[in-house]
């Protein structure tokens, strides 16, 4: 299996279908895209759970990985201010959802990156982030 996954991209690199791969489409991904993303994605959430600090903040993709470590890309975050507590009670839900969701806790927020969400999965994100704040609920 690894092998035939290996044979493969390699011949999209060779074929010049580099760019199609996921990893290339996250990083080559605009920013107004995905601040436009955010927004929406902002909008939906405040119609299902309501009371809620949401903003869209620039923000910093971290690449890492063994061949790019420290490279940095431009990127729009979902940032949900919560009390401390609530913030980190989120974001283990949000880990042990059906479909795990990994969130980076900064600046006392909840941040969600849509760079590393593909936009059909955009509704089981959605259905996540509701589920693990009305969990948390006071």
């Amino acid at each position: 299996m690894t092998l035939a996954v290996l044979e493969l991209v390699l011949r999209w690199y060779r074929e010049g279908r580099g760019r199609d791969l996921p990893l290339w489409r996250m990083i080559y991904m605009p920013w107004e895209s995905i601040s436009q993303r955010g927004e929406a994605l902002r909008a939906e959430l405040l119609s299902r759970v309501s009371g809620l600090d949401v903003a869209i903040e620039d923000d910093w993709s971290e690449i890492g990985g063994g061949s790019m470590p420290g490279t940095r890309v431009r990127t729009a975050v979902v940032a949900i201010a919560l009390a401390p507590e609530r913030v980190v009670q989120v974001e283990e839900a949000l880990r042990r959802a059906a479909t795990p969701v990994i969130a980076r806790v900064g600046r006392g927020k909840l941040l969600l990156d849509l760079r590393t969400v593909f936009e059909d999965q955009e509704p089981i994100l959605l259905d996540a982030l509701a589920a693990a704040l009305r969990q948390t609920a006071d």
